[in-house]
């Protein structure tokens, strides 16, 4: 259960203070962040993480140019679902159609920022862990409930890569809401597909995905950030990748196929139907395990 009070700080900012058990995962991480502050105090009975207020309702569906859809990757990129993410944007007497509006006009300026909360689900590794080589039991794959949650650990795999994990559903949320941005910048398409290929070794890092787009941004023609976009989420283009790449001209799959995610082989296919029913994904699981493949 979540506990949730809302105050003011010594400077007249709206704050929420939330309520988290004690040693648990997301007390821990807040801990770490909290010691790298140095606002930090440690005479207080209790860790106490100071951050503004923003709006949590971000209303991605309501883009409607490029640039704003760009934003929002660029600051993304950096328990990953739709509803842990906030805007710097409050108005704390606005309703929700109200506050839509003002979110609207926020979009215009340049210094729209978006970011993570939540930590509730999270893992916190050491510093030194590998991005490409940290392996994790496969059935944590299983903790938490949301659209974007990637493939990996459905075929009974006994170890997963969260970094890469975590890349995936990233990609997933913008391929659910920003597919019908693809046809204006075809080169989401290679991103998308970069982010949520099958097989995790194949995809990017969080570091060389944001890279990768912001040169690609930086050589678009001046103006092309401002075309206009008209968005809507589509749990299709989750399940299927050809859905925007259809929607592209032969040129564009041309140009960008090398990014394209291959179709799966046969033997994964033939491993997805026997873990469809819940007796095929046990014999599955044991002698994945058993075997450690």
């Amino acid at each position: 259960m979540r506990f949730f009070a809302f105050a003011q700080d010594g400077a007249q900012r709206n704050l929420i203070i939330k309520i988290i058990e004690k040693g648990s995962s997301e007390y821990e991480i807040n801990r770490s962040i909290l010691e790298q502050q140095s606002t930090s105090s440690e005479k207080a009975a209790f860790p106490l993480l100071v951050m503004p207020m923003w709006g949590p309702y971000v209303h991605l569906t309501r883009m409607r140019r490029l640039r704003e859809v760009v934003q929002f990757i660029k600051s993304t990129l950096r328990d990953i679902c739709d509803q842990n993410v906030v805007v710097n944007c409050h108005s704390p007497g606005a309703t929700l159609e109200e506050f839509a509006e003002i979110l609207d006009e926020h979009r215009q300026a340049d210094d729209v920022t978006y970011a993570f909360i939540d930590f509730g689900q999270s893992l916190q590794l050491p510093l030194d862990t590998s991005i490409t080589d940290c392996r994790r039991p496969g059935d944590e794959t299983g903790i938490a409930r949301n659209h974007f949650k990637p493939p990996d650990g459905h075929l009974g795999e006994p170890y997963y890569n969260p970094f890469s994990y975590d890349v995936a559903a990233l990609g997933f949320l913008f391929r659910c809401y920003f597919s019908e941005a693809v046809p204006a910048l075809p080169c989401l398409a290679a991103l998308f597909d970069r982010m949520t290929d099958y097989c995790p070794s194949r995809r990017m890092t969080a570091q060389q995905a944001l890279e990768w787009f912001e040169d690609i941004i930086i050589q678009l023609p001046q103006g092309c950030l401002e075309a206009r976009v008209m968005l809507d989420r589509s749990f299709e283009a989750m399940r299927d990748e050809g859905l925007y790449w259809t929607e592209l001209s032969t040129e564009d799959q041309a140009k960008w196929g090398q990014y394209r995610t291959p179709p799966r082989p046969l033997w994964m296919r033939l491993l997805g139907f026997m873990s469809r029913n819940t007796l095929g994904f046990r014999i599955l699981c044991f002698l994945r395990g058993h075997l450690q493949i």
